[in-house]
Protein backbone atom coordinates (compact mmCIF):
# COMPACT_ATOMS: atom_id res chain seq x y z
CA UNK A 1 0.00 0.00 0.00
CA UNK A 2 1.81 3.64 -0.59
CA UNK A 3 1.74 6.59 1.03
CA UNK A 4 -1.43 6.11 4.00
CA UNK A 5 0.70 6.88 6.47
CA UNK A 6 2.31 9.91 5.14
CA UNK A 7 -0.42 11.37 2.62
CA UNK A 8 -4.33 11.41 2.03
CA UNK A 9 -4.95 9.84 -1.39
CA UNK A 10 -8.01 10.51 -3.34
CA UNK A 11 -8.39 7.68 -5.41
CA UNK A 12 -6.64 4.37 -5.47
CA UNK A 13 -4.15 2.21 -3.77
CA UNK A 14 -0.53 1.20 -5.38
CA UNK A 15 1.51 -2.36 -4.15
CA UNK A 16 4.76 -2.88 -5.62
CA UNK A 17 5.82 -6.31 -5.34
CA UNK A 18 3.72 -6.65 -2.16
CA UNK A 19 6.11 -3.72 -0.42
CA UNK A 20 5.74 -0.08 0.32
CA UNK A 21 7.08 2.69 -2.18
CA UNK A 22 9.06 5.55 -0.42
CA UNK A 23 9.47 9.01 -1.87
CA UNK A 24 9.69 12.37 -1.29
CA UNK A 25 6.84 15.42 -2.87
CA UNK A 26 10.28 17.02 -5.09
CA UNK A 27 11.46 13.48 -6.56
CA UNK A 28 10.75 12.48 -9.74
CA UNK A 29 11.73 8.91 -9.48
CA UNK A 30 11.15 5.61 -12.20
CA UNK A 31 10.31 2.58 -10.57
CA UNK A 32 10.59 -0.68 -12.62
CA UNK A 33 11.56 -1.48 -15.96
CA UNK A 34 9.13 -4.07 -17.33
CA UNK A 35 5.22 -3.15 -19.35
CA UNK A 36 4.31 -1.18 -16.26
CA UNK A 37 6.11 1.64 -14.41
CA UNK A 38 5.87 3.88 -10.91
CA UNK A 39 6.79 7.62 -11.86
CA UNK A 40 6.46 10.13 -8.50
CA UNK A 41 6.40 14.01 -9.21
CA UNK A 42 4.56 17.03 -8.46
CA UNK A 43 2.02 16.50 -11.41
CA UNK A 44 -0.52 18.70 -10.81
CA UNK A 45 2.16 21.41 -8.80
CA UNK A 46 0.25 21.59 -5.30
CA UNK A 47 3.32 20.81 -3.83
CA UNK A 48 2.17 17.29 -2.78
CA UNK A 49 3.39 13.71 -3.68
CA UNK A 50 1.57 12.46 -6.97
CA UNK A 51 2.25 8.95 -8.01
CA UNK A 52 1.50 7.58 -12.02
CA UNK A 53 1.21 4.54 -13.30
CA UNK A 54 2.64 4.25 -16.86
CA UNK A 55 2.15 1.22 -19.37
CA UNK A 56 4.93 0.58 -22.03
CA UNK A 57 2.20 -1.60 -23.51
CA UNK A 58 -0.69 0.06 -23.65
CA UNK A 59 0.48 3.67 -23.71
CA UNK A 60 -1.65 4.88 -21.18
CA UNK A 61 -0.83 6.79 -18.18
CA UNK A 62 -3.18 6.90 -15.22
CA UNK A 63 -2.05 9.37 -12.38
CA UNK A 64 -3.61 9.29 -8.95
CA UNK A 65 -3.29 12.26 -7.26
CA UNK A 66 -3.34 13.08 -3.58
CA UNK A 67 -6.66 15.44 -3.27
CA UNK A 68 -4.88 18.80 -0.91
CA UNK A 69 -7.85 20.86 -1.76
CA UNK A 70 -10.53 21.78 0.33
CA UNK A 71 -14.28 21.78 -1.41
CA UNK A 72 -15.84 24.76 -2.17
CA UNK A 73 -19.27 25.24 -1.14
CA UNK A 74 -21.90 28.37 -1.88
CA UNK A 75 -25.54 28.88 -0.92
CA UNK A 76 -28.65 30.64 -2.16
CA UNK A 77 -30.35 32.66 0.64
CA UNK A 78 -32.29 35.84 -0.58
CA UNK A 79 -30.71 39.01 -0.07
CA UNK A 80 -33.93 40.57 0.86
CA UNK A 81 -36.34 39.76 3.64
CA UNK A 82 -39.00 37.10 3.11
CA UNK A 83 -41.97 36.71 5.25
CA UNK A 84 -40.87 32.97 5.52
CA UNK A 85 -40.15 30.09 6.01
CA UNK A 86 -37.01 30.35 4.32
CA UNK A 87 -34.96 27.44 3.22
CA UNK A 88 -31.24 27.70 2.27
CA UNK A 89 -29.69 25.08 -0.19
CA UNK A 90 -26.15 24.61 0.56
CA UNK A 91 -23.85 23.11 -2.06
CA UNK A 92 -20.27 21.87 -2.16
CA UNK A 93 -17.98 21.47 -5.19
CA UNK A 94 -14.61 19.70 -4.92
CA UNK A 95 -13.01 20.01 -8.41
CA UNK A 96 -12.25 17.80 -10.82
CA UNK A 97 -8.97 16.06 -8.90
CA UNK A 98 -11.15 16.03 -5.78
CA UNK A 99 -11.84 13.07 -3.74
CA UNK A 100 -15.61 14.48 -3.85
CA UNK A 101 -17.71 16.38 -1.05
CA UNK A 102 -18.39 14.10 1.87
CA UNK A 103 -20.57 15.94 4.38
CA UNK A 104 -21.51 19.38 5.25
CA UNK A 105 -21.84 21.22 8.20
CA UNK A 106 -24.34 23.91 9.20
CA UNK A 107 -25.73 26.15 11.89
CA UNK A 108 -28.03 29.06 12.48
CA UNK A 109 -27.25 31.93 14.70
CA UNK A 110 -24.45 29.95 16.90
CA UNK A 111 -26.45 26.97 17.66
CA UNK A 112 -24.61 23.83 17.44
CA UNK A 113 -23.59 22.54 14.21
CA UNK A 114 -25.49 19.99 12.29
CA UNK A 115 -24.10 17.83 9.62
CA UNK A 116 -25.74 16.11 6.34
CA UNK A 117 -23.72 13.34 4.30
CA UNK A 118 -22.98 14.24 0.56
CA UNK A 119 -22.34 17.49 -1.18
CA UNK A 120 -25.27 19.18 -0.50
CA UNK A 121 -27.65 20.12 2.40
CA UNK A 122 -31.03 22.58 3.44
CA UNK A 123 -31.33 24.83 6.06
CA UNK A 124 -34.76 25.96 6.89
CA UNK A 125 -36.00 29.26 8.83
CA UNK A 126 -39.40 29.63 10.06
CA UNK A 127 -41.42 32.08 11.87
CA UNK A 128 -43.47 31.32 14.49
CA UNK A 129 -47.27 32.95 15.80
CA UNK A 130 -47.65 36.44 16.39
CA UNK A 131 -44.08 36.91 13.96
CA UNK A 132 -41.54 35.43 16.71
CA UNK A 133 -38.58 34.21 15.06
CA UNK A 134 -38.07 37.54 13.06
CA UNK A 135 -35.49 39.14 12.15
CA UNK A 136 -31.70 38.57 10.96
CA UNK A 137 -30.07 34.99 11.02
CA UNK A 138 -26.82 34.04 10.58
CA UNK A 139 -25.82 30.81 8.63
CA UNK A 140 -22.48 29.38 8.74
CA UNK A 141 -21.93 26.38 6.64
CA UNK A 142 -18.55 24.46 5.39
CA UNK A 143 -17.65 21.36 3.64
CA UNK A 144 -15.25 18.38 3.63
CA UNK A 145 -14.03 16.37 1.35
CA UNK A 146 -13.45 11.93 1.39
CA UNK A 147 -9.66 13.08 2.04
CA UNK A 148 -10.67 14.94 5.37
CA UNK A 149 -9.76 18.68 4.03
CA UNK A 150 -11.77 21.41 5.18
CA UNK A 151 -12.96 24.45 3.73
CA UNK A 152 -13.04 27.56 5.87
CA UNK A 153 -16.41 28.61 7.57
CA UNK A 154 -18.52 30.68 5.14
CA UNK A 155 -22.13 32.41 5.79
CA UNK A 156 -24.92 34.21 4.45
CA UNK A 157 -27.66 36.44 6.10
CA UNK A 158 -31.61 35.44 6.20
CA UNK A 159 -33.80 38.26 6.81
CA UNK A 160 -37.58 37.04 8.27
CA UNK A 161 -40.09 39.72 8.89
CA UNK A 162 -43.84 38.17 9.77
CA UNK A 163 -44.91 40.80 11.75
CA UNK A 164 -47.18 43.78 10.31
CA UNK A 165 -46.37 47.19 9.99
CA UNK A 166 -47.93 49.36 13.07
CA UNK A 167 -50.10 52.44 12.04
CA UNK A 168 -49.99 55.37 14.53
CA UNK A 169 -52.36 58.76 14.31
CA UNK A 170 -51.67 62.11 16.40
CA UNK A 171 -55.35 62.92 16.72
CA UNK A 172 -55.54 63.74 20.22
CA UNK A 173 -58.97 62.05 21.13
CA UNK A 174 -61.55 64.49 21.75
CA UNK A 175 -64.71 65.08 19.62
CA UNK A 176 -64.27 68.47 17.04
CA UNK A 177 -67.32 70.41 15.29
CA UNK A 178 -65.27 71.62 12.25
CA UNK A 179 -63.10 69.55 10.10
CA UNK A 180 -59.25 67.93 11.67
CA UNK A 181 -56.52 66.38 9.44
CA UNK A 182 -55.27 63.82 10.88
CA UNK A 183 -51.67 62.53 10.46
CA UNK A 184 -51.00 58.46 10.02
CA UNK A 185 -47.56 57.31 10.28
CA UNK A 186 -46.53 53.93 9.54
CA UNK A 187 -43.89 52.10 11.30
CA UNK A 188 -42.38 48.32 10.39
CA UNK A 189 -39.30 47.08 12.67
CA UNK A 190 -37.66 45.03 9.38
Amino acid sequence: ELGRSACRWARGVIFVNGGRLHFEPADEVRFGEGPAALVAGDFDRDGGCDVACASSEGGGLAVLVRDVVAPVSDDDAPLSWQRGPVTVHLVAVDGALGSGAARVYSRVDGDAWTSVSGASAAVTLRTWKRGGNSGEHLVEYYAVDAAGNAEDVRSCTVRLDARSPVTTDDTDGLPHATDVTVALSATDAH
